[in-house]
């Protein structure tokens, strides 16, 4: 501090839980922070010497801390609002989206329903089934009689078919 080659201390104070916020300097100390300086100076301070009490002040106050700490807390929340809106549009078209590439894929490959095969020999095999639940084996020449059925619809369809179907097993 006296000569050219000394440099600034910095001293950070943290205030203890249960505090009072109130550091303790000697005399000593004071006259140097006020800048007077005297040659009993250059000896530590002894607990003889009086203390000066010094409040030390936060370098924000708690209510200003308060108020910074609700606009970030507002600036994230719009943002949050922001995201979450621009999420339920992406959503909503992405959902459009998605219904018009069925509506197309269903006019592209179901363009008509198949008629119905069988079906007086479907409904019996079914009833017999209801009559029968631990029975199945009853139903076994009402399901031969259908299965033979339905290979003869679908060999009289491949035979009177167009280019248009295909057969897939």
């Amino acid at each position: 501090m006296g000569a050219g080659s000394s440099s600034p201390r910095s001293i950070a104070i943290e205030k203890e839980e249960g505090g009072s916020g109130m550091v303790k300097i000697s005399e000593s100390v004071t006259r140097r922070l006020v800048g007077k300086h005297d040659s009993k100076d250059s000896h530590p301070p002894t607990i003889d010497e009086p203390q000066t009490r010094i409040t030390v002040k936060r370098a924000i106050p708690d209510e200003q801390l308060q108020s910074e700490l609700d606009k970030v807390r507002d600036h994230y929340e719009k943002k949050v609002r922001a995201l979450e809106k621009q999420n339920r549009e992406v959503h909503k078209t992405t959902v459009e989206q998605f219904a018009k590439a069925v509506e197309d894929v269903e006019k592209k490959f179901l363009k008509t329903a198949a008629p119905l095969v069988c079906d007086e020999l479907q409904n019996k095999l079914m009833q017999c089934y209801r009559d029968n639940p631990n029975q199945v084996l009853n139903c076994s020449q009402m399901v031969r009689a259908y299965s033979s059925c339905v290979e003869h619809e679908r060999g009289s369809l491949l035979k009177n078919s167009s280019s248009d179907f295909y057969l897939v097993t």
